[in-house]
């Protein structure tokens, strides 16, 4: 009885077999037409014409290449293109940043910034965004929004003897609002 009473004192002492868990986040599969297209930017580089697309790449969370944010400071607008029918390429990438004067609402945004590409041979000044057209939601959630961007893109270094070029675009795409 003695040998009984300890195995089963012992046994209770032993740890069961407890499974792991499993702390990893595994991301659904988006499927087929993933990322969704948002909207277009066309225009002219020079003589150029170019053109980027806006795309939504949200999984369970905002993830928009065009979005205008406002958490604890003004409101601004954020454009990030891309190369038609290839979401997933940096390659010269379109970014624009401008903030609202209150709210956001059509006309001029200040502190603009445009960008193509990464850190490429062309730096951009005299940079100006008008939103002609702006839908927001209630809160957070989305709307959209159209207007113009332009610049003058010139030789990053001073050493290059090409002349500068006028970047002119358009946009119209959906927009998430976030903050």
């Amino acid at each position: 009885m003695r040998a009984l009473a300890l195995a089963l004192v012992l046994a209770a002492c032993v740890p069961a077999q407890v499974e792991e868990p499993n702390f990893g986040v595994v991301a659904p599969d988006p499927g087929p037409g993933y990322p969704p297209k948002m909207g277009d930017v066309t225009g002219t580089l020079g003589d150029q014409a170019v053109a980027w697309e806006t795309f939504d790449f949200s999984i369970g969370a905002f993830d928009a290449s065009a979005w205008v944010e406002h958490f604890d400071g003004p409101y601004r607008l954020h454009l990030s293109g891309y190369m038609p029918g290839d979401p997933q390429s940096e390659k010269d990438r379109l970014q624009v940043t401008g903030t609202f004067a209150g709210g956001p609402a059509t006309g001029s945004l200040r502190a603009v910034e445009v960008a193509i590409g990464e850190g490429g041979p062309w730096v951009a000044s005299q940079a100006a965004l008008v939103v002609e057209r702006i839908v927001a939601p209630e809160g957070s959630g989305y709307g959209s929004a159209s207007g113009r961007i332009s610049a003058t893109f010139c030789p990053a270094n001073t050493a290059i003897k090409a002349p500068c070029r006028l970047f002119e675009a358009r946009f119209d795409t959906k927009v998430q609002f976030n903050g």
